[in-house]
Formats: C-alpha cells, sequence, structure tokens
C-alpha cells in the first residue's frame, strides 16, 4: 500500500472506532455492530437450543440427559418449538443484515440505465462515465493518489475515451489497448493507439498488451516511445522500402545493421538506403547512414559522404565509423535541421 492509502485505512479505522458502526455510502443501511453481534449471537444459540430439545424429544436415551437442563420432559416439549421459531426469525433478520449492502438503490438503477445507454449509443461515453462514477466515490473518500485507465480492444474507442477524460479530470492516464492480439496485430494497434494520444501530449504510463512473451510488450512499448522522442535509449535506425531502384538487397542489410546495434545503448540515428535516389537526403539526415549501389555503396556521417566502399564491405565499414564516433566522446557538429530532437554535442575549441 501506498503512504496515502496506509493513511486512508487509519482515518477510515478512527471513524470506526468513533462511531462505532460501518458506515455505507450512497443511502445504504447503517450496520451497527452491536446490533449485527446481537444476531449472530441469538442465530447459534437458538440453534444449539432447538437441536438440544429436539434430540431429547425424539430420542429416549438422551431425553434423560438433556430434559432435567430444562425443567423436565413436558416444559423441553413445550420450549422445542419456540426455540425453533426464535432461530428462524433471528436467521431471517441476520440473512437481511447480509443482503442489506448488496441491494441496489434507486440511485445504483439510474447509474446502471445511464451507462447501458452510453454503452449502446456511446461506447467511448460509457467508458468515461463509469470512469467518472469511480472517481467521485474516491474523492468523496479524500483519496486522490490513483490513476485512471479506459482501456479498451477497439482502437478509435479508446482514443475517444481518453480524449474526453483528459478534458475532465486532472489525474493521471494510464495508456492502453487492451486484448491487442498476437505480435503484429497488437503492435500496430498499440503503436496507432497509445501514440496518437501520447503525441498530443495525452497519458503518464503505459502498457502494451500482446499475446506474446512480455519482453516483446516492453519492447514494442520503448519503440513507440523512442519515435515519438518521448525517450532516449540506444539508436533509432531507418530504412528505405524493398522497391525496384534498389540495388542492394536491403531487407538483408536492414536486418545485419538492426542485429549488430541491439548491443548499443548511445543514443544515435542510422540509416539504410538502397539506392543513390534516398541515400543523399536520408543517409544524410541521419548521424549515420549506407546508402547502397552497383558493385559498391557510400558511408555517410553527419551529412557528409565519407567515402565509396564495396557493398560486403558496407556493414563493417558504417560500424567502424560509429564505433570510432563514440571513443571520440559523440561530438555531434549542430546542423540546420534534424528529423529528430537528439542531443548535440559540439566539438571542443
Amino acid at each position: 500500500m501506498t503512504t496515502s492509502a496506509n493513511e486512508l485505512d487509519e482515518r477510515a479505522h478512527r471513524e470506526f472506532a468513533r462511531y462505532g458502526r460501518t458506515r455505507v455510502y450512497r443511502g445504504e443501511l447503517l450496520r451497527h455492530p452491536v446490533y449485527t453481534r446481537f444476531l449472530h449471537w441469538s442465530v447459534a444459540i437458538f440453534f444449539v437450543l432447538s437441536l438440544l430439545t429436539g434430540f431429547a424429544i425424539y430420542s429416549p436415551w438422551l431425553f434423560h440427559w438433556i430434559a432435567p437442563l430444562f425443567g423436565g420432559g413436558p416444559r423441553t416439549r413445550a420450549l422445542h418449538p419456540w426455540f425453533g421459531l426464535v432461530f428462524e426469525v433471528a436467521f431471517f433478520f441476520q440473512f437481511l443484515n447480509w443482503m442489506a449492502p448488496m441491494a441496489w438503490k434507486e440511485a445504483d438503477r439510474r447509474w446502471m440505465r445511464r451507462v447501458r445507454q452510453y454503452a449502446t449509443n456511446d461506447p467511448p461515453g460509457a467508458l468515461v462515465e463509469a470512469a467518472l462514477e469511480e472517481v467521485r466515490l474516491l474523492e468523496k473518500l479524500d483519496y486522490r493518489d490513483f490513476k485512471i485507465s479506459v482501456k479498451s480492444s477497439s482502437v478509435p474507442v479508446m482514443i475517444q475515451a481518453y480524449r474526453r477524460l483528459s478534458e475532465v479530470v486532472p489525474y493521471p492516464l494510464h495508456l492502453g489497448v487492451t486484448e491487442a492480439g498476437p505480435a503484429f496485430t497488437g503492435t500496430v494497434k498499440s503503436a496507432i493507439g497509445m501514440g496518437s494520444l501520447l503525441v498530443d501530449g495525452i497519458g503518464d504510463t503505459m502498457r502494451v498488451s500482446l499475446t506474446a512473451d512480455p519482453v516483446e510488450e516492453v519492447k514494442v512499448a520503448w519503440e513507440i516511445l523512442r519515435v515519438l522522442g518521448l525517450r532516449h535509449k540506444g539508436p533509432v535506425m531507418i530504412a528505405c522500402p524493398s522497391c525496384g531502384r534498389t540495388n542492394v538487397d536491403v531487407l538483408d542489410l536492414a536486418e545485419r545493421v538492426e542485429e549488430r546495434l541491439s548491443g548499443y545503448d548511445e543514443v544515435f540515428e542510422v540509416a539504410v538506403m538502397g539506392c543513390a535516389v534516398n541515400g543523399p537526403g536520408e543517409a544524410g539526415d541521419a548521424d549515420f547512414g549506407i546508402a547502397g549501389g552497383r558493385d559498391a555503396g557510400f558511408i555517410y556521417a553527419h551529412g557528409e559522404v565519407l567515402r565509396k566502399v564495396t557493398q560486403t564491405a558496407l556493414v563493417d565499414e558504417l560500424f567502424g565509423e560509429i564505433d570510432a564516433w563514440i571513443a571520440g566522446g559523440m561530438v555531434r557538429p549542430q546542423r540546420k535541421t534534424r528529423k529528430l530532437s537528439l542531443p548535440v554535442v559540439q566539438a571542443a575549441g
């Protein structure tokens, strides 16, 4: 429990000790412990008395032992139905005492009708209304240390619900597309749903829910934050599609680069291009890049073409430049335009 939750628990115990009762909100019955204990003991005692007198009446052997306790046989036979009646009455009131807190009041019915109407005609509104009801209950208890989540398996419903909720509550929001599905489908849903909210500054925590290894959930969450520029850890790679202009196996080239980049924690951008058309623009904008060509390719660093190398040496030459740059203190020159807000380190002097 958090500190705030402990304080709430202590205040609740003080209230119970002060009033001697359990306070039930929303107009429900106030149940006094004295009344509740009286019913408990009444049910137990008269059940035992009814049982004993019944044994005495119907068992000749027990009659000689039990009947004297109640003043003899005739009196035992007279008391037995009364004990049974009192037990039944006490049990009936005890049952009502148990059920009273669970009984639906008119206010509850009105709220359910309203939420059901929302769920039919306005699913995002139903999520928001249900969340606000919980918020009102917690605020009535003077408890405000919480986050709100209105997850949905429908991406449009989830986006609308969080947008509406962010306009009416000051509390942090926990984002998520629930039951998003397998790795591929779930990643697409999560990126669209949470990404569209995060880019507008909505959301404080997040959970990616995939039908996959939980490690994959963490990877997807980190990638969503990285591509939005909200977290900076590890390299960012861009790669062109396998279009008709490529003069190299871009898929193989990109997979090799991505595999080797997984061992770096430093923040930088790498571009893998398959031809000379996209190379100067995309690879030139990244920190480092390679652009394939016929039998050879180009190595880029910080917007400049460094040299032309054979295709077989492209990856090794690229990482040679990256390692040398890291060893030299990761000095990143200032440039007029950049796609990502990466930290800039000016050269000394």
